[in-house]
């Protein structure tokens, strides 16, 4: 046994194949569009959610709950939840209010994922598309369990964010049932993001962390500055979007002219979402 190790530690050892490095890097590079791709959610502060920022916390989620997923391979399950979306960098997220067909949804999702990782090296570029599979398919624990706290996610941005005016919560109610079904941990979490579901249902304060951000406290404002900065948006921006006030800023943006962004992506811009009260617009590119 000694000696397997040795020869293994030896193997580390080695260089690795410079083309391989290279196309690793070129994958990671493509897949970097994640970034920019947005959700149709509000983080706290107001501004539009990545797809990025989702697969983060689903990963954060799934990692918190490892002691109470006996019989699940936990490495795996996060495998699962980190790819489960990188098809989206090329074509980007479809809202599940508008989704038409799952089929169609998933077919379109599974190329554009075929396209990504093309730069792989062969073994790899196989090994993640029988990860998506497993995914799509939700037959193994691992995607299951994938497959629901996706839902849970969701829906807890849902409750945290600083929505627009006439943002559905009810929506959450229904969304994701048979995901979150499938298990008595998932139906356990699923009691409680219900519950707070309902408390923005009737008017309650985005649900964050109750030092300031949210969670009871008015406004959820971290500090004077911050609700300065809101005021002055509403003033100068015409809606109030660091707030979720309005119709106004990137949601008005989807109704522009799609053009090709960089990284040969199609995208809207939304120019000028919002100055925070005399910072610079941050740019944001919106998914066909």
């Amino acid at each position: 046994m000694r000696q397997a190790r040795r020869g293994r530690a030896k193997a580390r050892e080695a260089p690795m194949d410079e083309t391989r490095i290279a196309a690793i890097i070129d994958f990671l590079q493509a897949a970097e569009r994640l970034k920019d791709t947005l959700r149709s959610g509000f983080t706290g502060e107001g501004r539009p959610e990545s797809v990025a920022e989702h697969s983060w916390r689903l990963c954060l989620l799934v990692t918190l709950m490892a002691r109470e997923l006996e019989g699940v391979d936990q490495l795996r399950l996060l495998r699962l939840c980190i790819i489960h979306d990188l098809g989206e960098a090329i074509s980007g997220d479809i809202p599940a209010i508008h989704q038409t067909g799952a089929g169609d949804k998933a077919a379109a999702e599974r190329a554009d994922f075929v396209t990504l990782t093309a730069p792989l090296p062969a073994d790899l570029r196989e090994e993640m598309l029988a990860l998506w599979d497993e995914y799509e398919a939700a037959e193994s624990p691992e995607a299951q369990m994938a497959k629901g706290f996706d839902k849970i996610e969701t829906m807890l941005q849902h409750v945290a964010g600083r929505n627009p005016a006439d943002f559905d919560y009810g929506f959450n109610l229904d969304y994701g049932a048979r995901a979150t079904g499938r298990h008595p941990l998932l139906r356990q979490i699923r009691e409680q993001v219900d519950a707070l579901t309902r408390g923005r249902m009737e008017g309650g304060a985005p649900e964050r962390d109750g030092r300031g951000f949210g969670r009871g406290a008015p406004g959820h404002y971290p500090s004077p500055e911050a609700r300065e900065r809101d005021d002055a948006c509403e003033d100068d921006c015409g809606g109030g979007i660091a707030a979720g006030r309005g119709p106004a800023g990137w949601l008005r943006d989807r109704a522009k002219p799609a053009r090709r962004g960089a990284g040969g992506g199609k995208y809207r811009r939304a120019a000028g979402l919002c100055h925070r009260g005399g910072e610079p617009a941050f740019p944001r590119r919106l998914p066909r």
